[in-house]
């Protein structure tokens, strides 16, 4: 009896945690790997416009999204906030050089909708990393994906024109279009707002 309850209750847990199986989708094929995971991530509800990071502030784990929206900001010399990421449904909101360094960041992170996140201690991950070659392999793995996203969208944006940036952006986040504030989007792809809802008229 003790035995069907506690997988009626992992199954029941698992189907609510969709996201982590997505983002975990490589190591849900090892039950105990599959487990720990699910145990190591804690789940958040937050509000609108919740400051999750704020420069100075060292980072103590990352959030996989399950619903709503997230984004990294600067704030550059006139004080004017630039968008530099948004984190949407199945990915991760990190900042990678201030968590796994352990240093001061120098973004903010902070949800654009009300979101639901589950988070993963440092150290919890780190445990996790040392203990499981396969986990280690993803981490591996995972970050150098996001090396050659970087590149890629780095050289994009500087090569292209602002039609050509809207139009990308808008075929691969099209979510984005209806539920972020203009401004956001527009420092984004480096236009004004005024230049932005030119392109939407346009479009």
């Amino acid at each position: 009896m003790f035995d069907l309850i506690y997988n009626l209750s992992v199954r029941k847990l698992k189907e609510n945690m969709k996201a982590i199986q997505e983002i975990y989708k490589e190591l849900m094929i090892y039950p105990k790997i599959q487990q720990e995971l699910i145990n190591s991530h804690k789940q958040e509800y937050l509000e609108k416009k919740t400051i999750i990071l704020k420069p100075g502030e060292i980072l103590d784990g990352y959030y996989v999204v399950e619903n709503g929206i997230v984004r990294a900001y600067v704030k550059n010399s006139q004080n004017e906030e630039i968008t530099t990421d948004f984190f949407m449904k199945n990915e991760i909101v990190i900042d990678v050089v201030s968590l796994f360094r352990q240093q001061q960041s120098e973004l903010f992170l902070q949800t654009v909708t009300e979101a639901s996140l589950y988070k993963i201690q440092i150290q919890d991950f780190n445990e996790l990393y040392r203990k499981y070659p396969e986990v280690s392999e993803w981490g591996r793995s995972w970050m150098t994906n996001q090396l050659f996203d970087l590149r890629a969208r780095i050289t994009f944006m500087a090569a292209k024109n602002a039609v050509e940036r809207y139009n990308y952006l808008l075929q691969q986040k099209p979510e984005l279009f209806l539920y972020v504030p203009l401004k956001y989007i527009a420092s984004y792809i480096g236009v004004t707002e005024t230049s932005l809802s030119r392109l939407r008229r346009r479009n």
